[in-house]
């Protein structure tokens, strides 16, 4: 049941929130490398160029990883600029959390200051990564593709895919301008077209005259030379063409013009360098001696052009004057080869870009074999950086060092390990974020390292035959098909769902054993230490086999996997639209009236393999699972009672399969035996709307992943809306509780709903938090909530009846109320014991089966819990029950005293002796207690401010029953001013707690002492309620009754005037006795004097009654308050109250 306490042994003032709002910080905790690797173990992705600055580092542009990276002289590789998501943001911010273009960063340069020069291709900007800050800026470009701005200032100027850029000595920067077929140039600060005609459009033309004029063809490289010549890569007219500093005409220097049209065109080495053909040369580079180095790339070779007079050496080979000729690389292959060997012999993959180090060694970007080469002046060609993969590196390193390929899958074992299902590397690795190694299968993986346990990063071409792809061999040196779900069983073996393409096609769940001794599951025997298909057909695409076994059958893409307690493997066959179960026990198993025999595979929802054609038409929504349509599901899971949870992609909407025989509650949403019905999202509609209202009100966009945890609670990868969603189980609705609605990276180390994801495809849950597989920036991130909870006492005994008093402290949150559970059960039952709102659980009148465990489910994010056990006592057997008078005090008062009361059960003595936080008797600091359970809190609030008061019997020492209260500062307020009233009238006063008085989130609810006030007064109060971390101030009217009801219920306020009428009754009735008794003049005189006493008495006291003058009496009136944890009042203020 749902609490409204908030128990904090540190008191805050802040508002309270009654929207549920989860609350989670966020971290990267794989991917995201190459960080501090060694270049040649490191993935540089599809670099498309290269530089080096004047240290001798090396600079790369990944356009694949869409960043750009250092290669340090130390030989490591480190991130200089991009967060690995593409858009563009982050200028004026450090470059690594910037984000750049999609297909990434394409030419790069470096300045003699060491600052980095990015051409941005696709958000049509040159970037510039300042060496001494490492901020980013643009410096060229406003974002906007076109051809504007010349004479201008170049930030405000329109560019056009940018591909390369080279800044000069000067610091003038000069831009191959892709897309507009122009060369410009950035001089200080504005920009101006110096090759190219945009207005001519491209072309080839223009030798001999003003640069201005000529036509170039979507130029890609440019270099300028230490005489200030610029040399033009013309990539679409296959030359290389230089513009004269000296005139400004434009020639070509090397290459033939032909138009390509889909085949190369090779020839001329040895002979003259324009008589040569080139094919779409993308890189340009001039060495001091002049001579021109090429990237020749759909020839798949590096050329130089010798332009002087006499020969030259180039890289082991002499090139004649005025020639060209290949220095790396062999025409038309492309593969890679030719390390250690000459770079003639070597083969090249589409090389890029080509640069020169400081020695005079050729770098070349071999762009598609995802490595920068080098060639020595010998000749002699060597890797440089890069492992020959575009996204896989880091094994046997921090999981943050590594590289993931767009990871669309993860797990979490109950032992913490997490299962990447490493999707474009065609891999399964494990992060090991635990304090001591792990070995998987023949693996060891050292803590806080990442390693492959599956899978060796090369794809299965349509493995058709048996035994390809590695099937009955060593996991590791299998080749997988885009890996795109994992799961693990309770012996540790490793299930994966394996997709493809239609050329490397797999379609197929295989099982790796990791154990020492053979498996079998559903019929297929998997040898130790070996991988293998158990169900699908490898290589094969289809929808067959349903009834039969399951590795004859077929399935299309699945990319979703489950395994229940039992390990029953629940397939998301996404393509089929359908969800299928193999039943690998002995049993039939039965799921929503079909039966699955034993080691067979059955379509339990959806029409295979024809997805819903008009989600309008419900899909089947509330009728049987088994005659419902899905479109192309994708995650899959079950909760603890069995309810399989689907994540309906195409719909857009997540769906629930109820496989009993009763109808079950999910989300608020009734789902009848049998049936399929939608608890997340609006069937049919793409949106990103619904958060804080019923989950079926909600928009999705194309949910991808669906978990659900113990508590219930439903988490959902909404993946292009790059957010996490959870349905809170609580009060069923939904929440964001990672991600903006908006794809990109940021955020890390900060509240999860304001970080940037990008394309989530799959959250597992884990002990450490829940975990997700953010695809598109090729991470694993970790939500990791900032509220917690903790339950005291942690256990109890009890005897059948009894009650405890439970406590729950929730920080980490404005909103500190808790839903109590027992065993699961909101407000518990009679069976398993029930609790109050309040934390008061009292166990049931006869001891239960099975273990009791109450729960506190924190308010703020539904999520967040913890939990005490309790031990229902045999009978007979002694317990103890703390209880309070009155009871349900759970926050006490400093110096203001609280009465226990000891309840013994199964003891004849039932005496028991008091302590606190297991002092007997207590102490000054937390407090005291007598023998009779009288506690007298400290004088100030201890830490922490949670005590335990604890009964323990005197019988027997180890019975023992507890009861926790937290102390709160006694309540004040600052002294109000008196105030005077006449009969009749009001008194009004304004008070204000003092700060840091009370409990902070219970309202006090105000009332007067009666005794204080004057009889027949009353007192009103505006509010009527206070709570002191939000209203604090408070006013109070004392009304006083008019004057004779005053006089008559006050008769104080006329003791004169009583006492003299009193005196003259009394003497005067002596006088008479005297007078009557008397014969004396001597006592007449006596009597005379006596009878004129009163008088005067009452002549001083005003005379007769017809006057109206009131004295004065003054009231000290007490002010007190009550709350639902403290129903004993207690006092707040003294307010001084003149009638008169």
């Amino acid at each position: 049941m749902r609490s409204h306490r908030f128990l904090l042994p540190i008191l805050l003032a802040s508002t309270l929130s009654v929207t549920l709002h989860a609350q989670y910080a966020i971290t990267t905790v794989a991917g995201g490398g190459p960080n501090n690797l060694p270049s040649l173990q490191s993935s540089i992705g599809t670099v498309s160029s290269v530089a080096e600055d004047s240290a001798g580092n090396v600079y790369i542009a990944d356009s694949n990883s869409n960043r750009v990276l250092k290669v340090a002289t130390t030989g490591n590789v480190t991130v200089v600029a991009g967060n690995g998501s593409f858009g563009y943001s982050g200028d004026g911010g450090l470059a690594t959390a910037a984000a750049l273009g999609v297909f990434g960063p394409a030419g790069i340069a470096v300045d003699a200051a060491g600052d980095i020069f990015i051409a941005d291709t696709y958000n049509s900007v040159i970037r510039e990564v300042s060496a001494s800050s490492g901020i980013i800026q643009t410096v060229a470009g406003n974002g906007t593709a076109g051809y504007s701005g010349d004479g201008s200032a170049a930030t405000a100027a329109e560019l056009n895919e940018p591909y390369g850029v080279f800044v000069d000595a000067s610091g003038n920067i000069f831009i191959a301008d892709t897309e507009n077929n122009v060369v410009r140039e950035v001089t200080a600060g504005n920009i101006q077209t110096v090759a190219g005609n945009f207005a001519a459009g491209a072309g080839y033309s223009g030798n001999g005259a003003a640069a201005t004029s000529a036509q170039l063809d979507q130029p890609h490289g440019v270099f300028v030379d230490a005489l200030g010549n610029v040399f033009i890569a013309d990539t679409l007219n296959s030359v290389v063409r230089e513009v004269t500093a000296a005139n400004g005409n434009i020639q070509t220097v090397a290459g033939s013009y032909y138009k390509y049209a889909s085949t190369c065109n090779y020839s001329g080495d040895g002979g003259a360098a324009t008589s040569a053909q080139l094919c779409l040369p993308f890189s340009v580079y001039v060495d001091a001696s002049g001579n021109i180095v090429i990237a020749d790339t759909l020839n798949s070779i590096i050329r130089a052009v010798n332009p002087s007079a006499a020969p030259v050496m180039i890289a082991g080979v002499s090139i004649p004057a005025g020639d060209i000729q290949i220095i790396a690389g062999s025409p038309g292959k492309f593969s890679y080869s030719g390390n250690g060997a000459a770079a003639t012999a070597a083969t090249l993959n589409f090389p890029n870009g080509v640069s020169l180090d400081a020695s005079g060694n050729i770098l070349i970007a071999d762009t598609e074999n995802y490595v920068i080469r080098q060639v020595a002046s010998t000749g002699i060609i060597q890797t440089l950086a890069g492992n020959n993969t575009a996204a896989y590196s880091g094994d046997g390193s921090v999981a943050t060092n590594a590289q993931l390929a767009f990871p669309s899958n993860l797990f979490v074992s109950t032992a913490g390990l997490i299962y990447i299902a490493d999707t474009y590397n065609s891999a399964i690795r494990v992060f090991n974020p635990g304090g001591a190694p792990v070995t998987i299968g023949q693996i060891a993986i050292n803590a806080g390292d990442i390693g492959t346990v599956a899978g060796n990063g090369v794809l299965c071409a349509v493995p058709i035959v048996p035994g390809a792809c590695g099937d009955g061999g060593s996991p590791t040196s299998a080749q997988l098909n885009f890996p795109s779900a994992v799961a693990v069983d309770s012996f540790g073996n490793i299930y994966v769902a394996e997709t493809g393409l239609p050329q490397s096609e797999s379609s197929a769940i295989r099982v790796v054993n990791v154990g020492s001794s053979a498996i079998t599951i559903a019929g297929t025997t998997v040898a130790a230490g070996t991988i293998q298909t158990v169900a699908g057909t490898l290589g094969t695409s289809g929808f067959a086999g349903d009834g039969g076994a399951p590795s004859s059958a077929q399935l299309s893409n699945p990319q979703g996997l489950f395994l229940d307690g039992s390990g029953n493997i629940y397939i998301a066959d996404t393509d089929n639209s359908a969800l299928r179960v193999v039943n690998t026990g002995s049993q039939a198993l039965t799921i929503g009236g079909l039966t699955i025999q034993p080691n067979t595979i059955q379509t339990v929802a959806g029409t295979p393999p024809t997805a819903c054609p008009d989600s309008s038409t419900g899909c089947g929504d509330n009728g049987l699972a088994s005659a419902a349509s899905l479109g192309f599901p994708i995650g899959v899971s079950l909760d603890s009672a069995g309810n399989i949870y689907i994540a309906d992609s195409q719909n857009s909407a997540v769906r629930v399969v109820n496989p009993s025989t009763q109808a079950v509650t999910v989300a608020g949403t009734t789902i009848n035996a049998g049936d399929i019905t939608t608890v997340a999202g609006s069937l049919g509609r793409l949106g990103y709307s619904g958060d804080n209202g019923a989950p079926t009100s909600a928009t999705l966009n194309v949910p991808t992943g669906v978990t659900v945890d113990s508590l219930g609670n439903i988490f959902i990868a909404d993946s292009e809306n790059s957010a996490i969603r959870e349905v809170v189980a609580v009060d069923s609705t939904i929440e964001t509780i990672a991600g903006t609605g908006s794809s990109g990276f940021s955020g890390d180390g900060g509240q999860a709903t304001s970080a940037l994801l990008d394309v989530p495809e799959s959250i597992s849950l884990g002990s450490a938090g829940i975990f997700v597989a953010d695809s598109e920036s090729s991470r694993v991130r970790q939500l990791t909530s900032t509220v917690t909870v903790a339950v005291v006492p942690p256990a109890t005994t009890l005897a059948v009846g009894g009650t405890q008093q439970f406590l729950a402290t929730v920080t980490g949150a404005s909103n500190g109320n808790v839903t109590w559970q027992v065993n699961g059960i909101t407000g518990g039952n009679s069976t398993v014991g029930t609790i109050t709102s309040g934390g008061l659980y009292q166990a049931p009148a006869a001891a239960p089966a099975s273990a009791i465990s109450v729960t506190a489910v924190s308010d703020a994010n539904g999520t967040t819990f913890s939990s005490a056990s309790v031990t229902i006592a045999a009978s007979g057997a002694g317990a103890i029950s703390v209880s309070t008078n009155p009871s349900g005090v759970t926050v006490v008062y400093t110096s203001i005293t609280q009465a226990f009361v000891a309840t013994v059960s199964g003891e004849t003595n039932t005496a028991v002796n008091w302590e606190v936080n297991a002092i007997s008797g207590g102490n000054s600091v937390i407090g005291t207690i007598d023998s009779n359970g009288n506690y007298t809190p400290p004088s100030a609030v201890p830490s922490p401010a949670l005590v335990t008061i604890t009964a323990v019997s005197q019988a027997d020492a180890t019975v023992s029953g507890s009861y926790p209260v937290t102390i709160v500062t006694a309540l004040a307020t600052s002294t109000p001013t008196p105030q005077t009233v006449s009969p009749g009238g009001t008194a009004n006063f304004s008070l204000a707690l003092k700060a840091n008085t009370g409990d902070p989130r219970h309202a006090i609810t105000l009332s007067c002492l009666q005794s204080s006030l004057p009889s027949g007064a009353s007192c009103t109060f505006t509010p009527t309620a206070i709570t002191p971390s939000i209203d604090s101030s408070f006013g109070l009217a004392v009304t006083v009754p008019p004057a004779a009801a005053f006089l008559r219920n006050n008769p104080s306020g006329n003791n004169h005037k009583w006492l003299a009428a009193s005196m003259l009754w009394s003497f005067g009735a002596v006088g008479i006795f005297l007078l009557a008794g008397t014969r004396r003049r001597g006592r007449r005189s006596l009597v005379a004097s006596l009878m004129i006493l009163p008088l005067l008495t009452l002549m001083a006291c005003g005379g007769s009654n017809s006057s109206s003058t009131q004295n004065p009496i003054s009231y000290n009136i007490q002010v007190q308050g009550t709350t639902s944890v403290q129903p004993n009042p207690v006092p707040i203020a003294v307010v001084k109250l003149t009638v008169q």
